[in-house]
């Protein structure tokens, strides 16, 4: 038998094991789908990374170039940018992932807010006017609250709000009214038919009894009470959102995302993209390039990866760093320290000068950029970032000790 695993990158290590130990001990086979330019799990470990030098090292890795999903005219340009996007994020190369983003703003699919108010009444607007045409639209955003708020904008504009029931659910009260767009979340399949994930609409409310046409066009009855794991569905996570696609969507982004969560919200779409968020221009594409937004989860991993990448552990690169990682008092630890500490100093200054000017909206938004203009990063990250620089280095340290030893040498016989 063979088996096929999408979005491994959000398996937890442990289920990640459990499920290849089954797969093992029934002599079955599995292929193993993920992206680590996107999403990992939340939970300690990096699973992808790990899945991914694994099947590096036994020769059964391949990579999937080309992507289908986007395909309505105002997209379609996505079809060959979201590739080099994903490839910017795995390669740590905030040059080209800012590129990558400015696109989306030239091309006019991101608009821009002066408060949060204002963003979330016009994400609304485009939700609703999608529901009224009749199109299926998915309106990601990071967290739970930001999608709270649109989902609660949403049902105020489509008139749900008091037209419904109101319950206890596991995530707070809701009101429930027919037409109400809801996630489930928590497995439930053999009870009611529905795992972690699945969406639909509300196509009748009882006390006693919630009915609910699924997506893939299936009704699931249960008790609320037996089942209060349901929430609003119009607005979901980010990471609920990775994996599916849907004809229009509605993203927010924020200071809250990184460089991961904003390429999943980007590509979901297959005809419309709309992206709503309060921050400047300038402040989007610095914030997410900054060093602490593109960051992968593990360090040792990443050194891993960029040693297989870019000629295996004997290149100069490879063997500096990987002293430095031995010895804390190797040269290039020194230098990252002294580096930090620069950073860290001048962050001080610039937060001092900033506070001298109060504490306004403005000044709260300087302290913002201030820290990521002088984010501090673990080695590894400052490492990649200086390959160019650390190889020249090697090199040119090799290249006296070859002139040297001849040197040497004549020295000794006189």
């Amino acid at each position: 038998s063979h088996a096929i695993l999408d979005e491994c990158a959000m398996v937890s290590m442990e289920a990640a094991d459990a499920l290849l130990h089954r797969i093992q001990t029934q002599n079955a086979s599995a292929m193993l789908v993920l992206d680590l330019a996107q999403l990992p799990n939340i939970a300690a470990g990096d699973t992808g990374r790990v899945l991914t030098l694994a099947a590096q090292a036994a020769g059964r890795y391949a990579e999937v170039t080309e992507v289908y999903r986007q395909k309505g005219p105002d997209v379609s340009w996505m079809r060959a940018a979201v590739p080099l996007g994903g490839k910017a994020i795995r390669e740590n190369d905030p040059r080209e992932f800012r590129a990558y983003l400015d696109e989306f703003a030239k091309r006019g699919h991101i608009v821009f807010h002066e408060d949060r108010a204002s963003e979330i009444a016009a994400k609304a607007a485009d939700v609703v006017d999608a529901v009224r045409r009749g199109v299926r639209v998915l309106a990601p955003g990071y967290s739970r609250q930001d999608c709270l708020y649109a989902n609660r904008a949403i049902r105020t504009a489509l008139g749900h709000e008091g037209a419904g029931l109101t319950f206890r659910f596991a995530r707070g009260v809701r009101e429930l009214a027919i037409g109400d767009r809801v996630i489930f979340e928590k497995n439930a399949e053999a009870r009611i038919g529905v795992l972690n994930g699945y969406t639909g609409t509300v196509r009748a409310v009882a006390e006693t009894e919630i009915s609910v046409e699924l997506d893939a066009g299936r009704i699931v009855r249960f008790d609320p009470k037996a089942y209060p794991h349901i929430d609003y569905g119009w607005s979901t996570t980010t990471h609920k959102s990775q994996g599916r696609g849907d004809p229009l969507v509605i993203p927010t982004l924020a200071r809250n995302d990184d460089a991961r969560s904003a390429h999943v919200a980007l590509t979901r779409c297959e005809t419309g993209l709309r992206v709503h968020t309060r921050l400047t221009r300038d402040e989007l594409l610095d914030h997410l390039t900054s060093a602490q937004s593109m960051r992968p989860k593990d360090d040792a991993l990443l050194f891993a990866e960029i040693v297989q990448r870019t000629g295996g552990p004997d290149t100069y690169w490879a063997r500096a760093v990987r002293e430095a990682l031995e010895k804390d008092e190797a040269p290039l630890r020194a230098e990252h320290r002294a580096e930090m500490a620069r950073r860290t100093e001048a962050r001080g200054r610039d937060i001092v000068d900033v506070l001298r000017q109060g504490l306004g909206r403005k000044e709260k938004r300087a302290l913002v950029s201030v820290y990521e203009r002088h984010a501090l990063e673990s080695f590894v990250v400052w490492a990649v970032k200086h390959k160019r620089d650390i190889d020249g280095a090697q090199e040119r340290q090799a290249a006296r000790a070859q002139v040297a030893e001849p040197e040497l040498a004549r020295t000794l016989r006189i």
